[in-house]
């Protein structure tokens, strides 16, 4: 029979295969491959070959698929649901590659890794590899808690399964930290690259590094902000057989220096001090708790000065030297069954402490505390071999976990406690005395200090003068700021992090530069981690999902141990944590200005954003390509853009000259959300006169379904929509909705109140988003090589009703091709001239703004230049009125920039009729336009319009749009 043994770490492989094998055969080739050894042990009756092998920890890793991994790939929010894969790390195929080879002629596989959750987990990737390539393969699970002969003889003779139950916590515990921590730390990395100092800085975010930050942020701030309060005590001495016994005052102290004045007066009245009571009682100095890796962390930090992390790592290299059994546990008491005598035998002959195991064998001896705690996985860390070699941190390591062990094996330390209460007036006073009888543990374990405490005999109701009797005045204190021991306490006791964990968590706020240690092993924290902390603070979360309070993460490591023991399963423990993350993360995004000024506040200066594109991640609208929309700040203005940037470049821009402010709101559109795509609602404020009359200039719509406004904002006329987009099919804007509601307003959103026009509001439009695409017979083609779009003449006229195809995109995008083709061909032409294109999509009027590329060509030669410098586009008037079929010159640039306009028979004065003509040019027009076909409208116009109202343009009745 073939048994495989892995380990979690090379040394441990080494030291079973030297334990069980005697001499074994070292194989492979190093370090090409990983380290294995060859040989032969006894199992079920038979001599088996082992092979004995190891990863390096986790030797796989958890990720986002391809799609998702790059920073820019997607909104942050979506990666609360993005999928995942977890594989083997690629700087760890070898390892794999090596348990594959082994284990494909493997009968049985036996699992020595670390007898904890990680190494559970560990175990079970070990076991899913091997079974990729042996179906047939039996897993077995090897647990023991010291590298020695017996220990690992008894784990073999007693081989247990993996504990999948305990593999799925860790998986679950993987996939929250993962989804968390990279939804949380791609939003603030890019929402604080605004700032100089944090340009290149990642900020990084951790389920449980917040909660240790704000510990520290709390500690700080109570410093901080402590205000001394005076207060006042009365002092007694009284001398007695030549020795000054100070007695202390009852009450303490009073914050009424009058009232405390009044005591003193009444006690100085009395004049004697009188004796009371004299008590003289046993009392005795407990020995320590078996030693835990919490009690470990927080003495050695305390005590050794070393940070907690590399206690950790020392113990580490003593476990797998087989020197101290191992050293993550909760585990505070030994078993009944657990033999501490022959650990005890192994310190007598060390030269500091030997002479006191020796006398805990000749009767000195007493059986361990009992602490609450039991992991049932390991007992308490305690010394398993001598070591007399040891030196620097690795000697007060094993000394501390010697000393403790031995103290907690010991009696107790027993002494004799005097106290003495003393009355004068209405008040009293008490002293203290110790004698302390048998020192016991104490002469082990120089960590705890008791000493004798003199006082002479006092007897009960003698009188004695006071030497002193006078009043004292002292203020309070400012709390002190956290030491490493004071915050594991806190991480402890809030279940932040596990035995396992918290040294790391302390460890990474300060290699994140949230938090320093000073001279004195106190923490305090950084600009950065304040400001972070205070920003999180700032958005007024509760207790409950406060991200600098414990509450949330403890909730989620109690969750982990109800998986461990079968109460929940990992995939419940994992939907309602992310729908509680997922939720707090959308609060946090659209208050995310609270970070960002606080950050702002500390760092002493306002966001850079003159080469920075600012993003609000709040998603608004969902995209062509799938991925939601946010609202985005740039240089040149605001604009909504993908969260899929630069793979995908659909972008919306705002014109400021039209939208004065617009903010997402933390309220969702009830028609366009879903729990898994929540779509924010956004407030806008718009510029007065810029938009029709019954919109109110402070309004609430959903950029998705609101039809009118999304028109209304594609319509506006802003440079930067052609100098970013133009040229580049990627940057088009597009719909991505192609069938959006026609004129739906969302539940939540304000309705149009706006001032009167005296007539009702215009029907709803008919969103550009709904049109066909063209399917008749051979699909047509634009000449820009896209699927062109079916139109419909809504101009009265021979066309009107008639159906034609152009291209697709939007009119003001000058990317956009001049195709233009009626359905079933172009036999039944319209009375137009020769230059006729068919009318616009969008932001036209009556008239053809767009003429077809042969006409251009025809009159290039003969067509004025603009004040661009551009040629002139001939254009013709189709609005009945004297100038209809009237032919004129006007800039070529979508928008009408420059407000050229000529008329191209030479006759350029004032037009007398109706013209649906608008250009930039500044003449007034009487007549009553519309933007919808009612309404208010300000219009441009290059004509003099008759009509009612006022308004800028060309005058008279004149529709916005002629295609739908």
């Amino acid at each position: 029979m073939r048994i495989l043994f892995v380990a979690e770490k090379p040394s441990i492989s080494k030291s079973i295969a030297q334990i069980l094998g005697g001499r074994p055969q070292q194989i492979g080739q190093p370090p090409r491959t990983p380290v294995t050894w060859r040989f032969e042990y006894p199992y079920n009756g038979q001599q088996c070959e082992i092979i004995c092998t190891s990863v390096a920890g986790h030797i796989m890793e958890m990720d986002f698929a391809n799609e998702f991994k790059k920073w820019d790939s997607c909104n942050p929010v979506e990666l609360f649901r993005a999928p995942l894969v977890k594989s083997v790390k690629q700087t760890l195929e070898s390892f794999a590659a090596n348990i594959r080879n082994y284990g494909r002629t493997a009968d049985l596989l036996v699992i020595w890794t670390d007898c904890d959750r990680e190494g559970e987990n560990i175990g079970a990737e070990i076991a899913e590899i091997a079974r990729g390539v042996n179906g047939r393969i039996q897993v077995f699970r090897a647990r023991f808690s010291v590298i020695s002969q017996s220990e690992l003889r008894r784990a073999m003779n007693q081989l247990d399964r993996l504990n999948l139950l305990t593999s799925a916590a860790v998986d679950a515990r993987q996939e929250l930290d993962l989804r968390i921590g990279a939804a949380f730390t791609r939003f603030m990395t890019k929402r604080l690259r605004v700032f100089s100092d944090l340009k290149d800085q990642l900020i990084s975010y951790g389920p449980c590094q917040f909660p240790t930050l704000g510990f520290i942020v709390d500690r700080y701030r109570s410093r901080s902000q402590f205000t001394a309060e005076p207060f006042w005590k009365i002092n007694l001495a009284i001398r007695k057989e030549g020795t000054s016994v100070k007695f202390g005052w009852q009450r303490v102290h009073l914050f009424d220096e009058g009232a405390c004045l009044a005591f003193l007066e009444g006690c100085r009245q009395a004049r004697y001090a009188r004796v009371v009571k004299v008590d003289m009682k046993p009392k005795d100095r407990w020995k320590p708790l078996p030693l835990t890796t919490v009690e470990l962390t927080k003495m050695g930090s305390r005590l050794l000065h070393m940070s907690s992390d590399r206690i950790m790592k020392v113990a580490e290299d003593l476990y797998n030297r087989g020197l101290l059994s191992y050293p993550r546990t909760e585990t505070d008491q030994f078993e009944p069954s657990f033999n501490v005598f022959p650990l005890i035998e192994k310190q007598q002959n060390d030269p500091q402490w030997g002479a006191f195991a020796q006398s805990l064998l000749n009767g000195g001896f007493s059986t361990p505390r009992k602490g609450r705690n039991n992991d049932k996985a390991h007992p308490p860390i305690h010394p398993t071999a001598a070591a007399s070699n040891l030196a620097g941190e690795e000697k007060k390591v094993f000394e501390l976990v010697a000393r403790r062990f031995l103290a907690c094996c010991s009696q107790n330390a027993k002494g004799s406690e005097t106290v003495v209460e003393v009355q004068m007036g209405e008040e009293s006073f008490t002293a203290r005395g110790l004698m302390i009888l048998e020192r016991n543990y104490l002469d082990v374990y120089p960590y705890d200090r008791w000493t004798d405490q003199d006082i002479p005999t006092f007897r009960q109701g003698e009188q004695l003068i006071p030497e002193v009797l006078d009043i004292d005045e002292s203020s309070t204190q400012p709390p002190s700021l956290l030491t490493e021991a004071d915050l594991i306490t806190l991480m402890d006791k809030s279940g932040i992090g596990t035995d396992a964990t918290i040294a790391q968590h302390i460890k990474t706020i300060q290699d994140r530069k949230y938090a320093v240690k000073d001279g004195n092993g106190r923490f305090s924290p950084t600009t950065l981690g304040f400001a972070l902390i205070e920003g999180y603070d700032n958005m007024g979360f509760g207790y409950d999902i406060s991200l600098s309070k414990p509450y949330l993460r403890s909730q989620t490591e109690a969750d982990m141990k109800r998986i461990i023991d079968g109460d929940r399963t990992k995939d419940d423990v994992v939907a309602n944590a992310l729908l509680l993350y997922k939720d707090v993360f959308q609060k946090v995004i659209t208050q995310s200005a609270r970070l960002q000024e606080a950050v702002a506040r500390h760092f002493g200066r306002e966001a850079d954003v003159a080469n920075v594109q600012a993003v609000d991640l709040v998603p608004i609208k969902k995209c062509r390509c799938g991925r939601s929309m946010s609202l985005r700040a740039h240089a040149n203005g605001k604009f909504v853009g993908c969260s899929g940037y630069p793979t995908c470049r659909a972008a919306m821009w705002i014109s400021s000259s039209v939208v004065a402010s617009m903010e997402a709101l933390d309220r969702y559109c009830d028609t366009c959300s879903t729990p898994e795509n929540p779509l924010a609602l956004v407030q806008f404020r718009f510029m007065p006169g810029k938009v029709p009359a019954y919109i109110p200039l402070d309004y609430v719509a959903c950029l998705t379904c609101d039809a009118e406004i999304e028109e209304l904002l594609r319509a506006a006329d802003f440079p930067q929509n052609r100098q970013t987009n133009g040229g580049n099919a990627g940057a088009r804007t597009a719909n991505p909705h192609g069938g959006a509601q026609n004129g739906h307003q969302p539940p939540n959103s304000r309705p149009f109140n706006g001032p009167s026009t005296g007539r009702p509001p215009p029907p709803p439009p008919t969103s550009r988003s709904s049109v066909d695409v063209a399917h008749d017979g051979d699909t047509k083609l634009c000449q820009c090589g896209d699927t062109a779009v079916t139109r419909t003449v809504k101009k009265e006229g021979p066309n009107m009703g008639r159906q034609f195809y152009c291209c697709g995109k939007p009119q003001n995008d000058p990317a956009r091709c001049d195709f233009f083709e009626f359905m079933g061909g172009n036999d039944r032409p319209a009375p137009r001239s020769s230059n006729y294109a068919p009318p616009p999509s969008r932001g036209g009027a009556s008239f053809s703004d767009r003429n077809n590329h042969q006409s251009r060509q025809d009159d290039q030669d003969d067509s004025p230049r603009c004040r661009c410098g551009l040629l002139a586009s001939k254009k013709t008037v189709f609005k009945e009125g004297p100038n209809k079929g009237r032919e004129f010159y006007t800039c070529a640039r979508a928008g009408s920039q420059c407000g050229f306009f000529e008329w191209a028979d030479g006759d350029n004065g004032n037009g007398n009729g109706e013209s649906s003509y608008t250009t930039t040019n500044q003449s007034r027009g009487d007549g009553r336009g519309s933007w919808r076909g009612g309404g208010r409208a300000r219009r441009r116009g290059g004509g003099r319009g008759r009509g009612r109202g006022r308004g800028r343009g060309g005058g008279g009745r004149g529709s916005r749009y002629s295609e739908d």
